[in-house]
């Protein structure tokens, strides 16, 4: 004993204030404790930087050496799961490993590499982690600790989780689970003491429901779930029966089962609640927001999501709270509350920032993008997106890249950087190709590929790209695809004047729409078909469908285009014409100047067809001069523009001019910037022709930004001379 030969307390605290130890090194029952009395003698000096950062491993004798790895290991249990320092408690684990490997002490061999990895883990220091559980399954195997060994196994499918190698993972949860009930099984029969596996069990149940449910594999999670709930509610184990009713409402989410979603939901809440884990009640909230959110319970939905980032913010759970504060956001986009989104993506960021998560910040950003996207706001929503993709880059997700390509192809387009967008658009049709898990995505990327080589005048690219969209709609399950497909080769077709090939493409395409219940782009599909129907002069044909696309137009409060007047075959003379349009006595008289100018303007483009100049301008002037009212402006417009065509094929270049410029002015006044922009187009055609390049400059870029302005390509006469003109400027 230390101070033996002393008998009073008062003298031992005396010595041992003045420093009067006992020697112990040559007391051959105290001598094993020198290194630990250093180490606590050093520990206790007054001058921090003087006191040791770890603790010796120690260096004596083979049985010293146990001690100290075995000290090591707890010392690293007590910054692990009370100090909670994973940092420190690795540095302990390892210490304790390499003594244990150096003693071949397979018995703390295992448990330091056991809890190695589950440091290594908290750190995020996953493919360490992995070895480490890896070798703690072999360990213990080697040993024949079951447990240990599916302990081992259970912390392994975590890891190859947080690394997204499900089917590693499913493995590794798999076998644990299997060996977790050959444990309870053995035991329950020994001695009627199972819960410790059980426990395991379940716990590698809820991890294999959420697998499954990531694959789609729905009735195998549904079972999972079921299976682990029922084992938790056995042992009595109340968080184990939330975790459970968790993954549970998460399955039936992911399925659009959310009144199950809900009820689940709910009752894993009602279980956290009473038992007090606020962790556990946050997840279980940010779930129930979004099954809300699915509901239209939009209320109910924001007010989960804020508790849900409340208590996890408040428990220092920062990716939860970074979870909240997006679903948030991405919630209040949908309700036109941008600014509100903005902030709340900014709350995301900066949670996923601390919590050390790039691929949910990537998320966040992209979220960000589109809200800027929305507000026109087209810089910073190049920066964000651009970000988000970088960071997918940097971790190689390749699988998230598909979305920021799509929105900055977008960006490039409406900012009129065609080589950017044309470039980023080939680079997600081959990255689509590549993976062949796309087909849904690859058509879209397709259509839009193909719109813009059309609007670049590139006929033959543009018709290859829809010909392989509407391929991929019909063999994939994304024939909502098929329609925008057809309509594209439709519109490249009639461009080449190739009205049968069109005529069955715009048929096929309002087929298409209309088994969607997609009303307005089966009426645009019927106006096309219409044009092509009497560019085919297949009149009975055109009114029939100019018949269907009025009514659909009058079913969804909308007017329709003036195509519909062209669908009277032109009389044989003026006198036929004018009886025709007398007939009409009982309508009204705007109606009878719209149809008379409308019938006028057809027979004035049919004499311009067939050469008789004199006859065509004098309709186009009649037709012209009907009424000068605004109501008329569009049928003077068009009218105009007939009679600016039959000056230019004259050559009757300042004569076709003032036709072409005061016919822009009309489609302007009545904000038609379809027809606006045909105006400038045949302006631009003239200048060309004239050689007044900076007029063909000024006219080609107004009908340009009128094309882009609204979302529809240019017209090939516009391509081409925009490309013309970039062409001249290298």
């Amino acid at each position: 004993m230390p101070f033996q030969d002393l008998n009073r307390e008062g003298a031992i605290i005396m010595h041992t204030i003045t420093g009067k130890l006992p020697a112990i090194t040559k007391d051959t029952d105290l001598s094993h404790v020198l290194g630990l009395c250093s180490l606590m003698s050093d520990c206790w000096l007054s001058e921090a930087d003087k006191r040791p950062s770890k603790t010796p491993s120690g260096e004596n004798s083979g049985g010293q050496k146990v001690r100290s790895a075995a000290l090591l290991l707890e010392l690293g249990k007590m910054h692990h799961l009370q100090s909670n320092n994973p940092a420190k408690a690795e540095v302990h684990y390892q210490e304790a490993l390499d003594i244990a490997t150096r003693t071949k002490n397979e018995v703390i061999k295992a448990s330091a590499l056991f809890y190695l990895g589950e440091v290594l883990s908290l750190q995020s220091k996953y493919p360490e982690a992995e070895q480490a559980s890896a070798e703690a399954h072999q360990v213990y195997s080697r040993s024949g600790n079951d447990l240990g060994a599916a302990s081992a196994l259970y912390n392994l499918g975590k890891v190859l989780l947080n690394q997204e190698k499900n089917l590693e993972a499913e493995k590794a949860f798999t076998e644990a689970h299997e060996t977790f009930s050959r444990i309870a099984r053995r035991r329950a029969l020994a001695d009627g003491s199972s819960g410790d596996s059980n426990l395991g069990a379940a716990n590698a149940l809820c991890h294999l429901g959420h697998i499954y449910c990531n694959q789609k594999k729905y009735p195998e999670a549904e079972k999972a779930f079921t299976e682990a709930r029922e084992i938790y509610s056995l042992l009595g184990h109340e968080p184990g029966v939330a975790n459970a009713l968790e993954g549970q409402g998460e399955l039936y989410l992911a399925q659009s089962r959310y009144n199950e979603a809900e009820r689940a939901l709910t009752e894993s809440r009602k279980i956290c609640s009473r038992a007090g884990g606020d962790i556990e009640l946050a997840r279980t909230l940010w779930r129930l927001g979004r099954v809300y959110e699915s509901q239209s319970k939009i209320q109910e939905a924001e007010d989960a999501f804020k508790e849900a980032r409340k208590l996890s913010s408040a428990k220092g759970d920062t990716v939860i709270a970074g979870h909240a504060s997006r679903f948030l956001a991405s919630l209040y986009s949908k309700t036109g509350r941008d600014d509100e989104a903005k902030e709340s993506f900014h709350h995301a960021l900066a949670a996923y920032e601390q919590a050390n998560d790039p691929d949910s910040r990537a998320r966040a950003l992209l979220g960000l993008g589109g809200i800027y996207c929305k507000q026109h706001k087209l810089p910073e929503a190049e920066e964000a997106v651009s970000e988000a993709l970088t960071i997918w880059d940097s971790i190689d997700n390749q699988t998230e890249q598909v979305a920021p390509l799509l929105i900055l192809s977008t960006i490039y387009g409406l900012q009129s950087r065609h080589d950017e967008e044309r470039d980023t658009l080939i680079r997600l049709d081959a990255e689509l190709a590549r993976r062949n898990d796309g087909d849904a995505r690859r058509a879209d990327v397709l259509i839009r590929l193909g719109n813009y080589h059309f609007s670049q005048g590139a006929y033959g690219e543009s018709e290859n790209c829809f010909s392989l969209a509407q391929a991929i709609a019909l063999s994939s399950e994304s024939p909502q695809h098929e329609g925008p497909a057809l309509f594209g080769l439709g519109t490249s077709y009639a461009c080449q004047r190739r009205f049968g090939d069109a005529e069955d493409c715009f048929a096929g395409a309002r087929a298409a729409y209309a088994t969607f219940d997609d009303q307005k782009d089966e009426a645009r599909a019927l106006e096309c078909l219409v044009e092509v129907y009497i560019l085919q002069d297949k009149f009975d044909e055109a009114r029939v469908a100019c018949a269907e696309a009025r009514d659909i137009c009058k079913t969804l409060g909308r007017p329709m285009r003036n195509i519909c007047l062209k669908t009277r075959k032109p009389p044989s003379n003026l006198e036929e014409m004018d009886a025709a349009i007398q007939s009409n006595a009982n309508a009204a008289r705007t109606a009878q100047d719209s149809l008379r100018a409308g019938v006028l303007t057809r027979f004035g483009y049919d004499h311009l067809r067939r050469g008789a100049f004199k006859d065509g301008e004098e309709c186009f002037r009649l037709a012209q001069g009907i009424s000068p009212g605004l109501e008329m402006a569009h049928e003077r417009g068009v009218a105009l523009m007939g009679l600016g065509m039959l000056f230019l094929v004259q050559k009757r270049i300042d004569e076709a001019e003032p036709c072409f410029v005061q016919s822009r002015v009309e489609f302007a006044s009545i904000a038609d910037g379809v027809q606006e922009a045909m105006a400038l187009d045949a302006l631009t055609m003239l200048y060309n022709d004239a050689g007044r390049i900076g007029d063909a400059r000024r006219t080609c870029t107004e009908a340009r930004n009128i094309y882009l302005r609204m979302g529809q390509p240019m017209s090939a006469l516009c391509a081409q001379s925009w490309q013309r003109l970039q062409d001249s400027d290298k």
